[in-house]
């Protein structure tokens, strides 16, 4: 079980993925992944996205999930600045002053 261990450096080098992806924490403990973005995330931040969006987020640990070839590709294509340089092009984003996510008027991209 877990993620290949000779991928696993290759995933830590792809651009962002020495924080997680939703607070910035730089941290050893950075073992969970979320399949539906393809990026990597904190303990608090993991089961968040569990919590709140468990189907469109698919958190997985990366030392105690069973990981398929799909899954180990998704991380590898991935990467955290992948992700939020997708979501930061998305019309009605913006960033917050104060470092959480928000959407103009009533559309919310990250809820999608």
């Amino acid at each position: 079980p877990g993620f290949p261990p000779l991928c696993l450096p290759i995933t830590r080098l792809l651009a962002g993925n020495h924080c997680c992806v939703d607070c910035g924490d730089e941290n050893d403990q950075l073992v969970y992944a979320s399949l539906g973005y393809g990026t990597i995330l904190c303990e608090e931040c993991a089961t968040r996205h569990a919590t709140v969006t468990p189907k469109e987020s698919n958190i997985r640990h990366l030392k105690d999930h069973d990981w398929d070839l799909r899954m180990v590709l998704v991380l590898l294509e991935g990467g955290n600045t992948n992700m939020l340089d997708y979501v930061k092009n998305r019309p009605r984003w913006r960033p917050s002053k104060f470092g959480k996510s928000e959407a103009n008027d009533t559309e919310d991209v990250l809820g999608k």
